[in-house]
């Protein structure tokens, strides 16, 4: 039969072009016969559908073997770096302080006391509110948390109303907010945490005058929520850095080991491995990372 000749195991018995196939399978549509062969001659119609059926196989093989590769390939490829400018919206300079929402989309950034979102896939920046201190995201990437006029604040990312969420007790520390809809935020004494729905806020830290400590601030929540890095300044250097807090624990039952040295800005970044990820932090102007434990995910 001409599947067998085409599976033959010695390569001189095999068909060697599409020609010879095609020769051979129009003699046994006219009626011819094979030496050898014990099956009945299969009829035109017969034969067109087996033909059919054999090439629609082939065809869906392929498309799986190609969406195999395809979809493995797409897998492997690392993220492309994304590389973007923002044209200065008003008559002062973009400082700093940027804020990229969870999601990767949007940058929030402060210029001339105004709270501004760029939206990288558009390009576009817009102006959403009036702001005095550092903008922070919520974990869907919906609301940007700031303050302004002695008021923590909230809005949502494409502008709107903003609302208040808490009276602020004096300066502004910077904020985090958790899956779990709790704030926390820097503030004269401490870091305290109120609800991002609104509320009276609770102090979880407080100054400890033996280490001679002036402020906290930056707080940024650990993949669990419940427990948070943040920086304690001190007039003895070597002592101000970054330190490891809980919600759970009142003032004076926080961790108070040094982790590491830093002047601002503590964040987490997790890695391919769960049980692994990395501190990021400013020092002298650099931007440095260091390995977590797993203690800390």
């Amino acid at each position: 039969m001409p599947i067998r000749r085409c599976l033959a195991k010695d390569q001189e018995e095999r068909w060697q072009t599409a020609r010879d196939v095609n020769l051979e399978l129009k003699w046994i549509a006219e009626g011819g016969s094979q030496a050898g062969a014990s099956a009945p001659l299969v009829s035109h119609r017969k034969l067109r559908e087996r033909l059919a059926w054999s090439v629609a196989t082939l065809l869906a093989v392929g498309l799986v073997a190609v969406a195999f590769l395809y979809f493995r390939e797409k897998q492997s490829t690392p993220a492309a770096p994304v590389r973007f400018q923002i044209p200065v919206p008003g008559s002062a300079e973009v400082g700093p302080i940027l804020s990229l929402s969870p999601d990767g989309r949007k940058l929030a950034f402060l210029d001339g006391g105004r709270l501004w979102v760029h939206f990288l896939e558009s390009g576009e920046s817009r102006e959403i509110a009036e702001a005095g201190g550092s903008p922070f995201w919520s974990p869907d990437s919906h609301f940007i948390g700031y303050a302004s006029q002695e008021k923590l604040k909230k809005i949502e990312a494409t502008g709107g109303s903003p609302q208040t969420v808490a009276d602020l007790p004096g300066t502004w520390g910077v904020g985090a907010w958790n899956q779990d809809g709790v704030i926390v935020f820097g503030a004269p004494g401490g870091l305290f945490r109120v609800p991002a729905s609104g509320g009276v806020p609770v102090q979880i830290t407080a100054l400890d005058p033996a280490r001679q400590e002036q402020y906290h601030y930056c707080p940024s929540f650990l993949p669990d929520g419940r427990h948070f890095v943040y920086n304690r300044d001190s007039a003895d250097g070597e002592k101000s850095g970054i330190y490891l807090g809980s919600l759970d624990a009142k003032p004076e039952q926080q961790n108070s080991k040094f982790l590491v040295a830093s002047d601002w800005g503590p964040v987490y970044a997790p890695s391919a491995d769960p049980s692994t990820g990395y501190l990021l932090f400013m020092r002298e102007g650099t931007l440095l990372a260091q390995p977590t434990t797993a203690a800390w995910n």
